[in-house]
């Protein structure tokens, strides 16, 4: 490939080996965190009770000694001391592949970024916040055994980073902001609004945390392979292993593809996002074909079409946009901007893009009309024009953050007026 670089077959084997430990140090974790606390046998007025203890050093009684609560105190210690015997195992283990890792080069994300991810998965971040941006870039190529895109300038140690934090919800936009101070105290807050928050550290190293309630529809159990939250073990430069979990090659894609029509950034700026999408484009369909079929398209607001489907056969309203970032090439006669895909000159979208895109616009209808609907009651003097008008001024201000075209934000718009006021 040209975009992305192998693996060797030693370094590998190495990865396979090194997730396949890691994945039963995250199990055997996750077995010690179940028995948290403990159990003891305390006295009162002449009687022994068993008391269960939490981290938060709240305590509740179990009931006076019994058989039945002896039985539930032996088999609580056996099984912590077991958990915590194995997950001693596993982190000599651990201790192992990370050296084996660091030896053979098996990975390349920065170290900063390993920490981070370390302390979001610490205090249970992995189902309320994605990483977006080109550190996901990281996420794919491990999961396809290539190393980084070089040629795009992608992260390494010896260059600050950029992490980009997409947070579910207000709790989850604050858990990051404490996984990245534990990771490097020297963030400070270098501007926040209510939905952002952009941080940078003594190194230059930047962070943004921005606060999207629509990733929540990522997290779906019902939702398909190409559009869940991408989740794999990183290996870093000095061989540690953390867990990311990133938005789908398939939204990458798509944002990078927004960003590249932009008006407001660089000619060379959209280039490098335009070439950073291909190249995304053709690794999910040489090494990451799982994450490019099982699409369920919707076909009628709140229901679902077969999973059998594949995103081009899907029934798209001819009134949505077949271009969301139209771009025009200057000169003396105006020429329109075109990609070359599988040797095919392309303008606009193609037809699995545009599906993609029409399933993302029909999800935001579907969450601002309901939205509508919640804030109906809190504004009663509000008339339905006002409400909407409202509602349509805060999608324009975060047309950029959801990487939408002025065309698919006016096509939302007119949706979401028209389907509430079928339903009022």
């Amino acid at each position: 490939m040209t975009d992305w670089i192998e693996l060797n077959d030693q370094a590998s084997r190495q990865y396979a080996d090194a997730t396949i430990v890691f994945a039963e140090w995250e199990k055997a974790r996750a077995r010690v965190q179940e028995c948290s606390g403990g159990m003891i046998w305390r006295t009162s007025k002449g009687r022994e009770y068993l008391i269960q203890t939490g981290k938060d050093n709240r305590q509740r009684s179990l009931g006076p000694r019994s058989p039945h609560t002896e039985a539930i105190y032996t088999a609580f210690i056996s099984r912590k001391r077991q958990a915590q015997e194995t997950l001693g195992r596993l982190r000599h283990e651990m201790a192992l592949a990370d050296r084996q890792n660091r030896a053979l080069q098996v990975g390349d994300a920065p170290a900063l970024l390993v920490r981070i991810l370390t302390n979001m998965e610490r205090i249970g971040l992995r189902d309320s916040t994605l990483i977006a941006g080109d550190c996901a870039l990281l996420a794919y190529a491990a999961q396809a055994r290539v190393k980084s895109w070089l040629a795009a300038g992608q992260v390494h140690d010896c260059e600050p980073i950029h992490v980009q934090i997409l947070a579910a919800d207000a709790r989850a936009k604050d858990m990051a902001l404490a996984a990245l101070l534990a990771a490097d105290k020297t963030f400070i807050a270098s501007q926040a609004t209510e939905g952002r928050l952009n941080l940078k550290n003594a190194q230059g190293a930047t962070a943004e945390i921005l606060y999207d309630g629509l990733i929540q529809i990522l997290f779906k159990p019902d939702m398909p392979m190409a559009v869940r939250p991408f989740s794999v073990p990183l290996v870093a430069t000095s061989g540690r292993m953390a867990r990311m979990t990133a938005i789908p090659p398939s939204m990458y894609v798509l944002r990078a593809h927004g960003l590249a029509g932009r008006t407001d950034i660089s000619p060379a700026e959209a280039l490098q996002h335009a070439q950073r999408a291909l190249a995304v484009r053709r690794l999910i369909k040489s090494h990451l074909p799982d994450w490019n079929d099982g699409w369920a398209m919707p076909t009628k607001f709140g229901k679902t079409g077969p999973a059998t489907q594949g995103p081009s056969m899907i029934e798209i309203p001819e009134d949505f946009p077949r271009d969301p970032f139209p771009t025009v090439v200057g000169g003396t006669q105006p020429k329109l901007a075109g990609r070359l895909i599988d040797g095919r000159l392309v303008i606009g979208l193609t037809a699995d893009e545009r599906a993609q895109r029409y399933a993302m616009c029909h999800d935001l209808v579907v969450q601002l009309v309901a939205y509508c609907h919640r804030k109906q009651p809190q504004y009663p003097k509000w008339s339905a024009d006002r409400l909407l008008t409202w509602v349509g001024n805060g999608v324009r201000a975060k047309r950029t953050q959801w990487a939408l075209g002025e065309a698919e934000v006016n096509w939302i718009l007119d949706q979401v007026r028209s389907h509430y006021a079928a339903r009022s």
